[in-house]
Formats: C-alpha cells, structure tokens, sequence
C-alpha cells in the first residue's frame, strides 16, 4: 500500500530550506551556461540603480554649479541619460535571457516528473492522495518552480542594490537604514501569514479543483461528446461544473477580502515609520544644512530604498509561498518504487519452461473493503491458451497486474518458471509479455505507427508488420483509409480519421502481435467485437500462438473454444480450473454458466 504518512505539511523551516534548494538545483542543472549569464546580469542589474542615484546628484549639482545650459546638457545630463539608457537596456538583456532560462527549468523538470511519474509503483494510482499531489507537482509547481527563480534572481538584485542604497542613507544620519527596516516589519508579518494562508487554501480545495476539471472533460472530451449528448448531459455537467466553481470562486474571494483589510493596516504603520525619516530630512533640507544635490540624492535613494525593501520583503514571503507549493513536488521527485530490480537477479526461464504458478497469493487495494484475490492456488501452463473467467469484479484482471509485477501480493508467491517471480529484474520480466489492456490505449498516430508501437526497441520489420495486420484481421480497413497505413487516426489532432470501438480493438491485436513476446495476455479482446470478427480472429489467434503462452481474461464464454486450460473466479477465489471439456462434464459452476449462455442464445 502507498504510504504517504512520511510528508510532512507543517511549516518547519528545514523543510523551507529543502524545497529552496530544491528549486535552486533545478534552476542549476536545466542549463547552466545560461543560469551563469542570468545571474551575472542580476548582479548587474543590481548595481545599476546605484549609480543612477550618483548621477542624480552629479546631475543636480552640476545644474547649479555650470554656468551655461549647453554645458551642462553636455555634461551632467549626458551622462544621467546615458546610465538611464544603460540601465533599461540592461533590464531588457535580463528579461530575455531569464526568459529562455525559463523555458529550460520548465522542460528540464517536466521531464524530471514524468521520469518519476512513469517509473512509479503502480499501486501508487490506487491512491487519490497520490493523484491530489502529482496535480499539484505537476499542474501547480511549475509556475512555483519559475517563481521561486524569479524570486531569487529578483531578490540578488534588489538586495545588491539595498546594501547600496542603506550605506548612502546611512551617510545621512546612521539611523535611517535601521527606520526602513523597522518599517519592513509589518510587511514581512502580513505577506508570511498570508502565504501559508494561501497553501493551506490550496491544499484544501485541490480535491474540488480536481472535480470541476474532471466535469470540464467529460464536456469537452471527444470520447465523450456522444453518450454527452444522447442522454442530454451538457446542462447536468455544466450545472455540476458551475456549482463547483462558484464554491471556488467564493472562497477565494473570502480569503482575498480578509487578507486585503490586513495588508491595508501594515501598509498604514508602515508609511507612518517611513514619514519620520522623510519630515526629519525634510527640515534638513530647509535648514540648508544639505546641498540641492545631496537632497535630490537621499529622495531618490529613499524611493528606491522603500521600493526596495518593499520588493525585497514581498519576493521573500512568495519564496516562502511557492517553497510551501514544492513540498508536494518534492515528494514526487525523491519517490523511490519499492518494486526493483533484487541485487542478483536470475535468469529467465525458457518460454517452453515459462509455467506460472500462483501459490496462497493474497492481494487487497488500497482501502479495499475485501481482497481482490483471496489465498488464489492455480497454475497457468506454458505454451497453452488459458482462459481466466469470471464476472465482473471476480479478481481476473489483477491476476494479470500481479504477473506483470505492477502490484506485488500481500501474501503468498507467484512463480515464474519454478522461481519467485520478485528474483527477476521487474523491465526484462514485463519485456515477456505482450498485452491488451481491458481498455486499449488509443495512440493518435498513423495506423502504421499504431501497430509498431509494439516493439519500438527494436529495427522495423516489414515481414512481421504485414503478419501482424492480418492476424489482427486489419488489411481491409487499412485498405479503406485516406491515406491506408499513413493515415493519422482519431479527431484529436488536425486531418485524423476516427475509429470505431472494434477497429481500435484491432489495432491493439495487431499491436501485441507485432511485439513477438512468448507471452500474450489478452483482457477483454474481443468486447468490441462483432461475432463474425470475433470468431475469425480467435481460429487465427490459435493458429498463430502454437508456441506462446496465452492468457485470455474475460466474462464471455465464446473464447473457451480455443482454450486449451480454464481457471474460474469467484469472489476473488478459484472457483475450479482444469481443460474446458473436463469442467464441462464435471456439471460445476463453469458447466451450469455455458448450460445458461446457451439457454439464452
């Protein structure tokens, strides 16, 4: 079972500083040619308000000082216009290589999250928890990611630039740096408060933003569109979608309104603090104890200082907020499947000696009110065609998912040739299997691309390709397409020709037989089917797998003709199993079912 206890959501500073450099390190290893340029332009970037304030001064001052207006333009104003000019080209060389700099922290950490994603154990998706915080890993700490970037790039300039600033006020009276910090104090309270107020607003209305998404597809899904339409479900959705996000819209507007009334107040005895030092200079000024210069130089050092340490103290608590957000992105990025490869893996078993066997295997889903598999006793031949019936819920498709070693028991042992199956190294095992999944992956690619995605480790071959369409019976619907076997398939992409539920099917056929694997696991292959196809397509799927293993899972009885072994669920327990003709004179559960299907036929 997925254990999620070891996150920690409180507000420990350590955890901070983790998901700091957390974001750090991504902004490092994205591209670190181009995080080198970005942070040197910073520091440049930085520096340059500073001297705009120097010139302030030298302009002024030479204003008053330079008897002629042309000399003075020629001078003073000049080199004012040409650190402002400097300085604005200097703004734009930032924002263009901060800007391709973060084009490259968003691929390199979408990649880092579909590695993980991908390669996660699958009892993971058995957990909505899971899915609340892959959403917001990857949805949410994209834009968290770049802010804190931002933030941190923002924060070494502006805090360059405020060091500066503090020793040229500082030059004025000593106390004046220490009056602006004092009037960042209520700032910094407010915007903290307010950050853990906004991620633990988050946190508890993802689920809800997760529904309202999950109502937008099912009225924008192509899938969809028809069952949407003929049973009249576009206002019903959209009743249930608008609802949701009015309850959304409304929270956030509470939160806003009361984290406006506390932002308004410290800005209040902020501006109070501020005013102490701006009347005290003031009547500095008019004492004529400061030159015109020196005045114009602390006014605009003081808007600066203020601006800056408003901005220093605003980019420090969205560090906090988005540091709040990465929590979630850091468990995804250091999950670690307990599925792996053992330290000495044994070699598999020869396809003929490929028997599997299931002894006392009990498995239950996360929060399961009953086992899907209750101490399951059963044997799969090799090189046989085994047929895994049940109704619906009896347990058949988790057998497969235990082969696979998407999921491990929670007791009991599956063998593989004689050998526990957790021996073997989990990819070279699973790379033994070929499988339909009860839902087949519909791939908007070309038809050709379709069927090759089987095998895409190995060179193309044409021989096995043009055999895979005509086991899959597919030769005269490629034959009908636009573009035959080029043909790029489903709406969702601009000139795809949509499918039927049966042809895509096919495609799934023609794609596991294309892989070549000794193993075929086929779950629900022939749903979609109509009888006719069906029937033709299990007397070549016989023909054609007389030396692999195959294990066909389905509640309908018309595959057992090809059968060579039965296994039947109940209830997640081994109803009885043997050759199909054998159960049938045994007069038992699986005999009294064909007797019923047969009735109603």
């Amino acid at each position: 079972m997925l254990d999620l206890s070891n996150l920690n959501l409180s507000s420990k500073l350590p955890e901070r500083w983790r998901n700091l450099k957390l974001a750090c390190r991504i902004f490092w290893a994205s591209n670190p040619k181009s995080a080198r340029i970005v942070l040197m332009l910073t520091m440049l970037e930085g520096l340059l308000p500073l001297a705009l304030v120097h010139a302030t001064q030298y302009a002024v001052n030479g204003y008053n000082d330079t008897p002629e207006f042309s000399a003075w333009l020629g001078g003073p104003a000049l080199v004012y216009i040409g650190i402002f000019s400097f300085s604005q080209i200097g703004i734009s060389l930032v924002s263009y290589f901060r800007l391709n700099h973060d084009n490259s922290v968003s691929d390199h950490m979408n990649s880092a999250i579909q590695e993980k994603a991908t390669t996660a154990d699958m009892i993971a998706f058995e957990s909505s928890e899971f899915y609340d915080r892959l959403y917001r890993a990857g949805f949410e700490s994209e834009d968290h990611v770049l802010d804190i970037v931002e933030k941190l790039i923002i924060l070494v300039s502006r805090t360059t630039t405020l060091v500066g600033l503090f020793w040229i006020v500082a030059r004025f009276e000593w106390w004046l740096p220490l009056l602006f910090c004092a009037a960042s104090i209520p700032l910094i309270a407010t915007l903290l408060l307010h950050a853990k107020a906004r991620y633990q607003w988050s946190k508890a209305w993802t689920q809800t933003e997760r529904e309202s998404g999950y109502y937008n597809g099912l009225l924008l899904g192509n899938e969809n569109a028809g069952e949407v339409r003929i049973f009249g479900l576009q206002d019903h959705f959209r009743k249930h979608y608008k609802k949701l996000r009015s309850k959304i819209l409304q929270a956030r507007l509470t939160l806003h309104k009361k984290q406006s009334m506390h932002a308004t107040l410290a800005h209040l005895v902020s501006i109070s603090l501020l005013s102490i030092g701006l009347l005290f200079m003031a009547d500095k000024v008019q004492s004529g104890e400061i030159s015109m210069g020196s005045a114009a130089l602390f006014a605009h050092s003081s808007m600066l200082c203020f601006t800056s340490v408003k901005s220093v103290v605003g980019e420090s608590a969205s560090l906090y907020r988005s540091s709040l957000y990465l929590t979630d992105l850091s468990f995804i990025l250091e999950m670690k499947p307990k599925i792996k490869t053992p330290p000495n893996p044994s070699s598999l078993p020869d396809p003929v000696d490929m028997e599997i066997t299931f002894k006392n295997v009990i498995f239950s889903y996360p929060n399961a009110t009953r086992p899907a598999l209750d101490d399951i006793t059963t044997t799969i031949p090799a090189q046989k065609v085994t047929l895994i019936y049940g109704e619906n819920g009896s347990g058949k498709s988790t057998i497969s998912k235990l082969l696979y070693r998407f999921f491990d028991p929670n007791s009991g042992t599956v063998l593989f040739g004689g050998k526990d199956i957790r021996e073997f190294d989990p990819q070279k095992l699973r790379a033994q299997f070929g499988v339909i999944f009860q839902d087949a992956v519909r791939y908007y690619c070309s038809a050709k691309e379709n069927v090759t995605l089987g095998r895409v480790d190995g060179p193309f071959s044409e021989s096995q390709y043009e055999a895979a369409v005509k086991n899959a019976e597919l030769q005269e619907m490629i034959k009908e397409l636009p573009d035959n076997e080029n043909t790029n398939l489903g709406r969702y992409f601009q000139s795809g020709t949509q499918l039927s539920s049966g042809q895509w099917q096919r495609l799934a056929l023609a794609r596991l037989h294309y892989s070549d694997r000794p193993i075929m696991i086929l779950d629900e292959p022939t749903s979609a089917m109509d009888p006719w196809t069906e029937k033709k397509w299990l007397k070549s799927l016989k023909k054609n797998s007389k030396h692999k293993t195959v294990i066909i899972i389905t509640h309908r009885l018309s595959t057992a003709q090809i059968a060579d072994h039965v296994i039947v669920l109940k209830k997640g327990k081994v109803a009885e199993s043997g050759p199909p003709d054998d159960l049938k004179k045994s007069g038992g559960y699986f005999a009294g079912i064909e007797k019923s299907n047969m009735r109603q036929f």
